[in-house]
């Protein structure tokens, strides 16, 4: 018998996960391939972050969004882009591409994604990897990207409150 899961009264009934901005609710699948749904509200934003292996593909069931993408090589960010995606597009995010997303419309913003379980930061202990803001860095800040990338913090499961901004 298959196990059968509704997302829509999963992600209802989960809290807000207050490292990573977002709800996320594990959905099915297994260590190598999960498949998630990620709920932002409204101006909020998945913070910039990237991961050592594998990708992860999102599709974006509703709502509006922005995403910033670069590059992370050698300690530095490369090759920034930015682009708006809406309910129907999907991408592929791969190995240290840092992505950070924000809700810019005025629904809730709700992703489907299918990614290793260890991309998730309530269950991962390599990855993600958040990135610490630093002021002595390059100045990325004009380029709008929330956080500027040097340190890396690793999120574990204790739950502790990193200094990501």
């Amino acid at each position: 018998m298959l196990e059968i899961v509704n997302a829509k009264q999963l992600l209802e009934n989960s809290l807000e996960d207050q490292m990573m901005n977002q709800k996320v609710v594990f959905l099915t699948g297994d260590d190598d391939n999960s498949f998630f749904i990620i709920e932002l509200h409204k101006d909020q934003t998945l913070p910039g972050h990237y991961h050592k292996e594998k990708i992860e593909i999102y599709y974006i069931l509703e709502g509006e969004a922005e995403i910033i993408t670069a590059q992370f090589e050698d300690g530095k960010m490369m090759d920034q882009f930015v682009q708006s995606v809406k309910k129907g597009d999907t991408f592929s995010i791969t190995p240290y591409k840092v992505h950070q997303i924000t809700n810019t419309g005025t629904e809730v913003l709700q992703i489907l994604a299918i990614a290793p379980k260890s991309h998730s930061a309530k269950i991962g202990t390599s990855s993600p990897y958040i990135m610490k803001n630093n002021e002595s860095s390059n100045n990325y800040n004009s380029c709008r990207f929330i956080v500027v990338i040097t340190d890396i913090i690793k999120i574990s499961g204790d739950r502790r409150s990193p200094e990501i901004f």
